[in-house]
């Protein structure tokens, strides 16, 4: 199947990543729209959540919305990235395991990010700027209110940078792994 998708006229990588795109937009416009919209009434109705300024209200959805797109596609990068680490074992179980436990864990999905204080050894400032927290938490931030300008255009950029550093590590690691493909079975 790979070696069949390798050789179409289409990039391997743009095809499997606008896949994935198109499996997480389905349920995220199914479910996820219409859910976020009747929490975000029952916080704001419920006093949770209070909108103070409607500009700033906006320009969170609007960036919440750019880093979720962006963590689709960081998402989709890493899973990528361990991808190509399979053709390299015989068994794609235990780093699909792997994968989605060091992903689960520091992305905040478990655990806020600000939990991972240890006394006087603040781990959480070095996790918020590895590429997990733009998978949860930093989209998370900006949708509640928890974030600043600044701080929501920083969690966009350090997005982009992982994207195209995973990219780059992509592209070089698949040419190599192209060549290592083996087939199981016959």
């Amino acid at each position: 199947n790979i070696a069949v998708n390798i050789i179409k006229p289409i990039s391997y990588r743009i095809r499997l990543l606008f896949t994935a795109l198109g499996t997480s937009f389905g349920p995220t416009l199914i479910f996820g729209v219409p859910l976020y919209i009747i929490a975000y009434t029952v916080f704001v109705l419920t006093k949770m959540l209070i909108i103070t300024n409607i500009w700033m209200f906006l320009f969170n959805i609007l960036i919440f919305i750019i880093l979720t797109v962006l963590a689709m596609i960081l998402s989709d990068s890493i899973q990528f990235f361990f991808g190509i680490l399979c053709f390299y074992t015989s068994s794609a179980w235990g780093l699909s395991m792997l994968k989605n436990t060091i992903t689960n864990f520091l992305s905040g999905s478990l655990l806020p990010l600000s939990f991972f204080k240890f006394g006087h050894f603040d781990l959480s400032k070095i996790v918020q700027y590895l590429p997990f927290a733009g998978l949860v938490q930093n989209p998370i931030l900006v949708l509640i209110n928890q974030s600043t300008i600044n701080q929501s255009i920083h969690y966009v950029g350090l997005s982009l940078v992982w994207i195209i550093i995973f990219e780059i590590i992509n592209k070089l690691s698949f040419m190599r792994a192209s060549k290592a493909i083996t087939v199981q079975g016959g």
